[in-house]
């Protein structure tokens, strides 16, 4: 993104909306993000991340955000 620091994916791929998606990324992996429902209806598929922080910050929450999403990504093959 060039004007905010904020990414905003949708999540539904992975049959949850944005709000079902953050609890579980909470729970499981102990990352924060905001589901996307907070800021309108559209968004509700979706979860907010920012990168308002340290490099190794976000270097490790995006590397469990990649572990989360392998994991969703085998229960919904199962």
């Amino acid at each position: 993104p060039q004007a905010a620091f904020y990414v905003f994916p949708n999540v539904s791929q992975f049959g949850m909306d944005g709000a079902e998606f953050a609890g579980r990324f909470l729970d499981e992996y102990g990352v924060a993000c905001v589901p996307g429902g907070e800021f309108g209806e559209h968004g509700r598929n979706n979860i907010r991340i920012s990168y308002a922080t340290s490099l190794e910050s976000c270097e490790e929450g995006m590397k469990r955000l990649e572990q989360f999403v392998t994991k969703l990504r085998e229960e919904k093959k199962a």
